[in-house]
């Protein structure tokens, strides 16, 4: 028999991630899945998500000046369309553990350590990005009803010109006289605002078009 010691190997982040999804608390149930990326060892990440309202955290175990360690990083709701929320103070609020501790307490360490932080500020994020999602739905479908009544068009979906979250829609083509079309989103309970640069009209259409914006202003 040899006299070397046995060492345990590794735990696989997602081994973990399953192990830990089953001790964590509270009336919402966390579960563990795979990422297909990579780290730079060659290992793949794990999630532990909160079904209830999505909140993840992301799992790996080694790593640099990390070996029998894990990490546990909070990850932060995507808008609609796709791109992340950051948080400008809390985002990079992660916790390191060692890799051999049991699961269940684990479990205790990130919901002592992390979720403790990340849960409120989570919260906070996750409203935002609703909110943003709404107004970025309500200024697409307001340009979408002006690009319809003037036979404008709208960026297609996948272009690059398609606005990001919280940017204005642009419309293309219409009048000629018209050389710049947006809908930016609203902002709390206002509607949808649109911009219009105007070019090459004549002196009657201008005063028209003047005398429309002038009544259309509310009364102080």
């Amino acid at each position: 028999m040899s006299d070397e010691p046995t060492t345990r190997p590794e735990p696989t982040a997602y081994d973990l991630a399953v192990s830990i999804a089953q001790h964590m608390t509270g009336p919402a149930r966390w579960t563990a899945s795979k990422r297909e990326t990579m780290d730079d060892n060659g290992k793949r990440y794990a999630e532990l998500t909160r079904v209830e309202d999505g909140a993840e955290l992301g799992v790996t175990v080694g790593g640099y000046q990390s070996e029998g360690r894990v990490t546990f990083r909070a990850h932060w709701p995507k808008y609609k369309d796709g791109q992340s929320y950051t948080p400008r103070k809390e985002g990079y609020l992660h916790i390191t553990c060692s890799a051999a501790r049991d699961p269940g307490k684990l479990a205790r360490d990130i919901e002592r350590r992390l979720l403790a932080e990340y849960d409120p500020a989570y919260r906070k994020a996750l409203d935002e990005v609703r909110a943003s999602d709404a107004a970025a739905g309500t200024a697409w479908r307001t340009a979408e009803r002006i690009a319809q009544a003037i036979g404008a068009a709208l960026p297609r979906p996948e272009s690059h010109n398609r606005p990001r979250n919280g940017a204005a829609v642009p419309l293309h083509g219409g009048p000629p006289n018209i050389c710049s079309l947006k809908v930016h989103p609203p902002y709390d309970d206002d509607a949808a605002c649109v911009s219009i640069d105007v070019q090459g009209l004549d002196e009657q259409t201008a005063l028209e078009v003047l005398a429309l914006i002038a009544r259309s202003q509310p009364s102080t």
